[in-house]
């Protein structure tokens, strides 16, 4: 099943994404986090049911928001592509499939790919990347800033949005100079590449603050949200007084 976090415009307030993140509900134990299970799944063709169904669930769930919002309004749904789902050939058949049986506008689908999925460099990652991009799906790097590379995937890669990775927000307030002074120059990078950044894990006022003031476009984090269900999700976005506080 999945849990939603909201993302909020920095801008407006209103929540402009949320990112789709798998959970287990466990018929003894209850609900369990990915961190107990997904390491045992990608050892096993398990991942690809994980991934597949993420995906769809993801995309029907937007599927339904659509009918609720007006046409206008930008919402988008992100969901984190592994590293065999990227590699697939098939993937872009499969991802246009389901957005075209759910009748989903590909600009409101966001897959989020991290930097260790574009090591290998092989040319069926930047093909599928590529062919995705080229038919609407918007694409995010996560956790940038972890590598070695990111600029040059940046250059190789059509990316539309970056994801700060979270160590550098944690800092923010913090009086670490160097990781401010990194997450400063992230956002003006992408600023630079008229590419959308967005600062991840901000949990406190300062952090919300200073990201704002660094002119980052958009945030999530447990300040604003913890990951929701899918109906209270739906609730958030026809609640109008549900915004980030300016």
């Amino acid at each position: 099943m999945i849990w939603l976090q909201p993302i909020f415009s920095l801008a407006s307030g209103e929540i402009i994404a949320f990112e789709a993140l798998v959970r287990w509900q466990h018929p003894t134990n209850g609900l369990v986090l990915p961190g107990e299970f997904i390491g045992i799944a990608e050892e096993s063709d398990l991942i690809t049911q994980i991934d597949s169904r993420v995906l769809a669930d993801a995309i029907r769930q937007m599927s339904e928001w659509q009918k609720l919002i007006e046409r206008e309004r930008e919402l988008a749904v992100s969901v984190n592509a592994s590293a065999r789902q990227i590699r697939s050939k098939g993937l872009p058949v499969k991802v246009r499939g389901l957005l075209d049986g759910f009748e989903v506008d590909p600009r409101r689908l966001a897959l989020e790919i991290t930097e260790s999925v574009l090591v290998a460099g092989t040319s069926t990652v930047k093909n599928v990347l590529n062919e995705l991009h080229d038919f609407g799906v918007r694409l995010a790097l996560d956790d940038f800033g972890t590598g070695f590379s990111s600029l040059i995937y940046l250059n190789e890669f059509p990316f539309d949005t970056i994801k700060i990775e979270r160590s550098f927000i944690e800092n923010l307030g913090a009086g670490e100079r160097r990781g401010s002074a990194i997450a400063e120059a992230i956002i003006s990078i992408g600023n630079s590449l008229s590419m959308t950044v967005v600062a991840e894990a901000v949990s406190t006022e300062t952090q919300l603050q200073m990201v704002r003031d660094l002119n980052c476009d958009l945030a999530q984090g447990f300040l604003m949200s913890r990951p929701v269900t899918a109906d209270l999700a739906t609730r958030m976005l026809q609640d109008p007084g549900r915004s980030l506080t300016l």
